[in-house]
């Protein structure tokens, strides 16, 4: 019996997974990079007086002058890491990337900054040529190799940037520097201030990438730069923008391609100039891959590179119920005929019988006395009360005149935006929770 339990130990020593600690993070000096190796690393400020940063895991730390390149991955290795992570709170950095050197691999990648200086890029892929030397290693490549994961020497298969504030000098990006392969990118920028914003990387190949902008100080935004990508979608809800290019920005060294689609969405903030951009060259406009969304208060500045056919023009819908309100972004001009009206409200009602009310309409002001009239076009931000009826348990009304129930207890702003939604084609925008009286 102690023979078989003994033998059936070794057989799980052998044949069960076992858990591979990451190994420690490495600072190569007189080449000023760190290579975290898989281990979560933070980016903190120095108390010395000196320029630079503080790096910290957990059981070590490391002062390290302004110089460096930080990597949440590995240099020259064929081992794949599950997961990498890099936080900045402070300090100063020569660049950030969420995955390794040159031969590296990392599944996912999460970077986060939340303040602190980056004088060159913050990027969430990797480094394919960066620090070029004589000691070989260094393996070139192409944008076809790094197209294809399985001949790509530098690779993220999916990464997370997010930006809560900071400085970033050059340029944030959703991909990898040269020829890296990053599978699929998302980027958020809440705050702070930066040369670039681009959703792909340098070169290479990024296959799709989210970029939404919610603050910040941006020079340029722009979805493509070098290399090959497939799809890019956009949010622009706040931040202050110089110029934005739903493709890529028109300049000579710009002739990146994407292959599928951009879809862009244009909410708020502030843009200076509006454009498609390109995908392929200078000479070589995006217009017929852009599906885009923008706001009215944007109008003029919509460009004839715009396709009138996929380009549509947005105002807000505000919708209050009692304490709860949402804001949608429906097409300009929208009208309901009286049959379609009544049909919205069906569907409305139809998803408030479990909660025993029923939508008797649209109006103009708080009080429920003046109707909205839907014949007339929706040409400007709009707010609209819903008149709700507390319904008896036969069904019958409760008889209560222009006063609406308590509706804090229920979803029913999100009910309405999902049904206005499949109605129009809105987006939600925005919930609140209106401060009760």
């Amino acid at each position: 019996m102690k023979k078989k339990l003994f033998f059936m130990t070794l057989l799980c020593a052998f044949f069960l997974p076992v858990a591979v600690l990451a190994k420690e993070p490495e600072y190569v000096e007189e080449r000023g990079l760190v290579f975290a190796n898989g281990t979560p690393l933070t980016i903190e400020a120095r108390t010395d007086g000196q320029e630079g940063a503080l790096i910290k895991w957990d059981g070590g730390e490391r002062l390290v002058p302004a110089a460096t390149s930080v990597f949440g991955g590995s240099h020259n290795s064929d081992e794949a890491i599950e997961t990498a992570s890099i936080t900045m709170n402070g300090g100063t950095v020569k660049n950030i990337f969420g995955g390794g050197l040159h031969k590296s691999i990392v599944k996912k990648a999460t970077v986060v900054m939340n303040n602190g200086t980056v004088t060159g890029s913050v990027m969430g892929g990797g480094a394919h040529h960066l620090k070029q030397t004589d000691d070989g290693d260094f393996i070139d490549s192409s944008v076809a190799n790094a197209k294809d994961r399985t001949k790509a020497i530098t690779i993220v298969d999916e990464t997370t940037v997010t930006i809560n504030g900071g400085i970033v000098e050059y340029a944030v990006w959703g991909g990898g520097e040269s020829y890296s392969y990053t599978g699929k990118t998302t980027v958020t920028i809440n705050a702070g201030k930066f040369n670039y914003v681009i959703a792909g990387g340098s070169n290479g190949y990024t296959g799709d990438a989210s970029l939404d902008i919610y603050g910040g100080e941006i020079t340029i935004a722009q979805g493509v730069n070098r290399g090959e990508m497939d799809n890019i979608s956009f949010v622009v809800n706040g931040g202050k923008i110089d110029k934005f290019y739903a493709g890529g920005e028109p300049d000579d060294g710009v002739n990146g391609v994407i292959n599928e689609s951009i879809n862009l969405q244009i909410v708020d903030g502030e843009i200076a100039t509006l454009e498609a951009g390109t995908s392929g060259g200078k000479d070589s406009l995006a217009t017929d891959l852009i599906v885009a969304e923008i706001n009215s208060k944007f109008e003029e500045k919509i460009g004839q590179d715009f396709s009138e056919e996929n380009t549509v023009v947005t105002i807000n819908l505000m919708l209050t119920a009692g304490n709860e309100g949402t804001t949608i972004q429906i097409p300009k001009n929208t009208t309901f005929t009286e049959e379609e009206l009544k049909e919205l409200i069906d569907e409305i009602n139809a998803e408030l019988v479990d909660e025993n009310l029923k939508l008797e309409g649209f109006y103009k002001d708080e009080e429920l006395s003046d109707p909205f009239n839907f014949d007339d076009p929706i040409t400007d931000d709009t707010e609209l009360f819903l008149k709700l009826v507390q319904l008896r348990e036969d069904g019958g009304d409760s008889g209560e005149e222009n006063h609406n129930p308590d509706t804090a207890d229920i979803n029913l702003a999100l009910i309405l935006a999902i049904v206005l939604g499949s109605a129009t084609g809105c987006v939600v925008l925005s919930k609140k929770l209106k401060a009760r009286a």
